[in-house]
């Protein structure tokens, strides 16, 4: 089973398309509730899909974070594939900017945070059946140098690889 964050976006769609036609049932997470029903219903309409879960919410939001996570565990079952792909739109703000902390706070919680607290909910499960995959989209500006008005996002896709280094074996 995959749960696939950020799962109505494009990218989220091709995944999860890809997963469905290999055999997995897939859980979805989006904010925008339409797009989640318009994805799930592009997905299930190729005949080898499978089981197609979604839930449509803030994943910056810890209280539904951790709603969401007990109704799919209770409802879908165990997760041995993560793919994170959510992230906040990019927003550009100079680093000096008054605005930047908000920014950099909002681009925190949304891709570092939350994928933190849904690492600690599926971990346990691969770890105990010794098996499973986690898949983190990052940027190539963690590499390179990035444009000056990134600083945000940057920020947030370097503490997201720093963590998916700390669980990597």
């Amino acid at each position: 089973r995959a749960l696939i964050t950020g799962g109505s976006g494009i990218l989220g769609q091709a995944v999860a398309a890809r997963l469905l036609k290999q055999g997995f049932e897939t859980a979805l997470w989006g904010q925008n509730p339409d797009r989640l029903v318009e994805a799930a219903k592009n997905l299930r309409a190729d005949p080898k899909s499978r089981q197609i879960f979604t839930q449509a919410f803030d994943l910056s939001d810890g209280e539904a974070l951790e709603k969401n996570l007990s109704a799919l565990k209770s409802e879908f079952g165990p997760i041995d594939t993560l793919i994170h792909l959510a992230h906040p739109s990019v927003g550009s703000l100079n680093v000096s900017d008054s605005q930047f902390p908000a920014l950099l706070m909002q681009h925190l919680s949304a891709s570092v945070l939350s994928f933190s607290r849904v690492l600690a909910s599926v971990l346990p499960s691969m770890i105990e059946t010794g098996h499973g995959s986690i898949v983190a989209v990052l940027s190539q500006y963690i590499m390179d140098t990035p444009p000056e008005m990134l600083g945000a996002y940057v920020c947030s896709k370097e503490a997201l690889w720093g963590l998916i280094k700390s669980v990597a074996v």
